[in-house]
């Protein structure tokens, strides 16, 4: 019983180590997926990120482009050397701004210039003598040139304006956009270094459990669970033959104590075979007899399912029943045979006591016979 508690103890440590092992198997196993989707995921917003700044420079390009054009087509000075930085852009947009307010100053001025020039134009007519001729025709032509070039000079600085108004307007445009970009590629930034230290911090753990992982040795835990599954099984096998020698003790006894109980009745036999009136008590001493004979027999065919079993199924006859279990076990065969050769003497002596109460049967009916005559 003991035995068998320490087993039961060895196979529920091993069962449970196994147990353990793959829970931890497949914790890193999980573990292992959610970092790889977690760099994958990282590797996506990277590459947004990057595409997000692969269009920011565009927008920047094309302000730096638009500046250019502006200063170039209107001659406002030197650039620096592009890309342009925010801090230059704003003084560059700044410098637009001043020279769109001295333009529109400059209009102002000429505007206030051509309107005095009407004025006097028209104090001067009325000082001609309309009679002159030739003055008036002369008059005439230089107020039309003056008006000819008043318009000209208010269609081109309306062109000019607008021009400016929309590059201008472009550029504003532009610049809002370039801004808001910048803030959310500073925000994307910001993320991205987030996101970096946590692939970081996610490729440590998982070079952690690597390393666990490759610690763990695989092919030993395989070879250890073998050898529990061998040692398992022999143990079960010792314990089956254990129990079937504990089943076998057991019958010994009670085989012992039908001898004994045989022997018992042998001797009661004997000292009622010379009593007549005990003749009734011997013959069911005898009926006893021949119950603890079954009894007896039936104990042997127990062991059959024993036998079939130490002898993985194989129920021999009786002539190699004795040879099988002399492979299997020469200690059980010096049993058997000496539980046999007890047998085959009681079988003798049960024989020899059927034939002496015969004889005191045949004799008590002689003397009855006797008697009667």
């Amino acid at each position: 019983m003991e035995m068998k508690t320490n087993f039961d103890e060895k196979i529920a440590i091993a069962d449970s180590q196994i147990n353990k092992l793959e829970r931890e198997k497949k914790d890193i196993s999980t573990k292992s997926d959610c970092l790889k989707k977690t760099v994958n995921e990282s590797i996506w917003e990277i590459s947004k990120l990057q595409t997000e700044a692969e269009a920011h420079m565009s927008l920047k390009k094309e302000r730096d482009t638009c500046i250019q054009n502006i200063f170039a087509r209107y001659n406002l000075g030197s650039l620096p050397k592009p890309p342009f930085s925010a801090e230059d852009a704003l003084n560059l947009t700044n410098r637009v701004k001043s020279r769109l307010g001295d333009l529109e100053k400059d209009l102002d001025d000429k505007k206030v210039t051509l309107l005095f020039s009407l004025l006097i134009s028209y104090s001067l007519l009325g000082a001609f003598d309309c009679t002159d001729i030739g003055k008036w025709q002369i008059f005439k032509d230089d107020f039309f040139l003056l008006f000819k070039f008043w318009d000209l000079g208010i269609f081109f600085m309306k062109a000019n304006n607008t021009e400016l108004q929309m590059a201008w307007d472009c550029y504003l445009s532009a610049n809002e956009s370039w801004q808001n970009t910048e803030a959310k590629i500073q925000t994307k930034r910001e993320i991205k270094v987030d996101i970096i230290k946590r692939i970081e911090e996610k490729k440590n753990k998982l070079d952690s459990f690597e390393l666990q992982i490759s610690n763990i040795n695989f092919s030993q835990l395989d070879e250890r669970e073998r050898d529990s599954q061998i040692r398992l099984e022999r143990m079960i096998k010792q314990y089956e033959e254990s129990e079937f020698e504990q089943k076998k003790s057991q019958n010994e006894i009670k085989v012992h104590n039908v001898e004994q109980k045989i022997k018992a009745v042998n001797r009661e036999l004997v000292t009622m075979a010379s009593d007549s009136t005990d003749r009734e008590k011997l013959s069911i001493l005898k009926g006893g007899l021949e119950t603890k004979k079954k009894q007896h027999k039936k104990i042997i065919d127990d062991q059959k399912d024993k036998i079939r079993r130490v002898l993985k199924g194989r129920i021999p006859s009786d002539k190699d029943l004795k040879k099988e279990i002399t492979q299997s076990s020469r200690t059980v065969v010096a049993e058997y045979d000496e539980l046999n050769a007890k047998y085959r003497e009681l079988d003798k002596e049960v024989n020899v006591l059927q034939m002496k109460i015969q004889e005191v049967d045949n004799s008590l009916s002689k003397h009855h016979k006797d008697m009667e005559c």
